[in-house]
């Protein structure tokens, strides 16, 4: 497993908290709270033909857990990869003055989505941030995304943490992620304390469920768990007792996002969704009319998501040897030129780049296939348990995508 401080090893404290222009944020609208969801990557789910992920849903609470707003996703609607898509949140009262400290992301469908972003406008422009990297860094699921934001004025990719909903056919998790993100957004802003707290203490981010968590099973209609009693004020300084940090939460309206199935059904699922009579049929009258999901565990670790699919990029923070190690990373075959290896994700087998063409036990980059099946200093590349040699026959990619 990947250690949690692995984010800010790789590229420093600003991460959490990049100050940015206001030009990254979607724009304020009176009222609404809009979430701009950058997708790194994509799983196709029943349909194949899909090249981007169901576009999520969201909710939002206030520092009491109340409900300020939420929005269904759609199985329908995607987000191309490389792309975002700014999901408009009305609130369930007529004036949203209320100030939101905590957000669910949850999967839209079984189109799985890998998202290398989270920007929300507010109305009161008290604007946020999230990169797929702090996801990562406690242990999501996660890949190399293709989604530059400006840091300092120079282009960085961030991860992508993966979501996705119980496919159709079967009602199992597609490839085991989890359906969505709980988040208390005030505490992922630029104060520098926190931000080193959480380099140093990784579990006051990781371990902190009101704080970050990834669920399960999630519906933009569960209620998040809360801070209660809410954590004192930190002016500009990091936590004062970590013992507040680690507890399970409580949710202040039903269902709970801590229950083992969070889909409400009947009068409360009418009531959320604001039912109204349409000619002879009821109709809802607030977000959208969500369709219902097996619940069921899969437990087995499934790391050959996306068998066909292969990945080239040249961007030096992308490296294949750091996806073969990590078990948490999910997604295509990926070469690096920058590291000159390919990593199987299949078989978590890590392959030097063939430098001409007699060279044997390596991956051909022009051919798209293994000269040889031999294994590499396993030692050298510091590779895990987790890593295999590979056997069989050789993969025939039915894609292949080159990234800048």
């Amino acid at each position: 497993m990947s250690t949690t401080n692995s984010v800010f090893d790789a590229i420093g404290l600003d991460l959490l908290g990049i100050p940015l222009a206001e030009s990254f944020f979607p724009d304020v609208e009176p009222q609404y709270s809009i979430l701009r969801v950058g997708a790194g990557l994509s799983q196709p789910g029943d349909s194949t033909a899909s090249t981007g992920g169901s576009v999520p849903g969201v909710a939002l609470f206030s520092p009491n857990g109340e409900r300020v707003g939420f929005k269904a996703g759609s199985a329908d609607e995607i987000i191309e990869e490389g792309n975002f898509k700014d999901i408009k949140i009305a609130p369930i009262k007529s004036q949203n003055t209320i100030n939101i400290e905590y957000m669910s992301v949850v999967a839209g469908g079984d189109n799985a989505l890998c998202i290398a972003y989270l920007a929300l406008t507010p109305p009161s422009k008290d604007y946020w941030a999230l990169y797929g990297d702090v996801p990562k860094s406690c242990g999501a699921a996660w890949y190399h995304s293709n989604l530059p934001i400006q840091l300092d004025g120079q282009p960085y990719k961030p991860a992508c943490f993966w979501i996705g909903a119980p496919r159709e056919d079967t009602g199992l998790p597609t490839n085991n992620f989890p359906m969505g993100i709980g988040l208390h957004t005030i505490d992922f802003d630029s104060n520098e304390a926190l931000q080193i707290q959480y380099n140093e203490h990784p579990d006051t981010l990781c371990k902190s469920k009101p704080r970050l968590h990834m669920y399960a099973m999630l519906s933009e209609m569960s209620c998040l768990p809360i801070f209660d009693p809410p954590l004192p004020p930190r002016n500009g300084g990091g936590d004062e007792d970590f013992g507040d940090l680690f507890t399970q939460g409580e949710a202040k309206c039903e269902p709970s996002a801590n229950d083992i199935d969070p889909f409400p059904w009947g009068d409360q699922q009418h009531r959320l969704q604001k039912w109204q009579q349409q000619g002879k049929d009821y109709k809802p009258s607030y977000g959208v009319k969500r369709r219902s999901v097996l619940s069921s565990n899969d437990n087995s670790d499934n790391y050959c998501t996306h068998p066909d699919e292969l990945i080239e990029s040249s961007y030096p923070g992308h490296t294949a040897s750091e996806l073969c190690r990590d078990p948490n990373a999910k997604g295509p075959d990926f070469v690096s030129h920058a590291e000159g290896l390919m990593c199987d994700m299949c078989t978590r087998t890590l392959w030097p780049l063939c430098r001409d063409e007699f060279e044997e036990d390596c991956f051909d980059v022009e051919a798209k296939q293994l000269r040889r099946q031999g294994q590499i200093d396993h030692e050298q590349w510091n590779i895990t348990a987790h890593t295999k040699v590979a056997v069989g026959q050789a993969r025939v990619y039915k894609k292949t995508t080159k990234w800048d």
